[in-house]
């Protein structure tokens, strides 16, 4: 019975994911970003008849899309040097599933610091499903996670450390919930202080996560030739450079 309560539920989930996996969350509107990136791009050198607040409004719309763009770039960079850093941590977390078995798809951004909507440097969303509060819901759907993490010079730390906080909450989402409700007043919390109570287990596999990171990284740099690691910030800049290069944007 309980074979075919999991085999039930991965059929169920199927149209979103045959198996769990790590995305860029920017993944679902990049090709549409960057096709009105190009085309602004070309009105913008070709219509000579533009006026100055026509100009004005086209290169606000192109630095939004390079942002995105460029962010989206980052993104899928970050994720795979983490992936190379500590390969056992990131398939673990690209083989998650939740107390039913079912698939829970993570979805990760690095945004730029001006853009968190808390002071932490590193968000995960914590909301089940309306139909099963066992089932992870997020902005992109149910059986999935949304993780942030600002772009700052120990960012892949802080994303080992959310995935830590991914691990607990996608397994015991439901009892985690509960205690999360107990514990913290999103009111009157500190936000860098909520999922770190004393006692809060999800906030210790956060801590375990990033301990395993930092090993991983320390045992990775021993062993490279080239021991000079581009930051995040300068990586940052220099994807936005090279886009720009390719878009032609002024």
């Amino acid at each position: 019975m309980k074979a075919l309560c999991i085999f039930l539920c991965l059929y169920a989930a199927a149209p979103v994911s045959v198996y769990p996996e790590i995305k860029n969350g920017y993944e679902q509107e990049m090709t549409a970003h960057r096709m009105s990136l190009q085309r602004l791009c070309e009105i913008l050198q070709m219509e000579k008849n533009l006026s100055r607040s026509e100009k004005k409004k086209l290169k606000l719309q192109i630095q939004r899309l390079m942002k995105f763009l460029t962010c989206y770039e980052m993104t899928e960079k970050m994720l795979d040097q983490f992936k190379e850093i500590a390969p056992d941590l990131y398939h673990h977390i690209n083989s998650l599933t939740d107390i039913n078995g079912c698939v829970t798809d993570v979805y990760v951004k690095f945004i730029p610091i001006e853009d968190a909507s808390v002071q932490a440097q590193g968000t995960t969303s914590l909301a089940h499903s309306i139909s099963d509060e066992d089932t992870y819901n997020s902005v992109y759907g149910d059986r999935t996670v949304s993780v942030a993490v600002c772009i700052a010079k120990k960012s892949l730390w802080i994303l080992a450390h959310e995935f830590g906080h991914v691990s607990y909450q996608v397994r015991n989402l439901s009892s985690y919930i509960k205690y999360y409700r107990c514990h913290y007043n999103s009111a009157s919390t500190n936000p860098n202080f909520i999922g770190h109570n004393i006692d809060d287990p999800s906030g210790k596999e956060a801590i375990n996560f990033e301990r395993r990171f930092r090993s991983a990284f320390n045992n990775y740099y021993r062993y490279r030739k080239e021991k000079d690691l581009i930051s995040p910030i300068n990586l940052m800049a220099s994807i936005r450079t090279n886009l720009a290069e390719g878009m032609k944007v002024q």
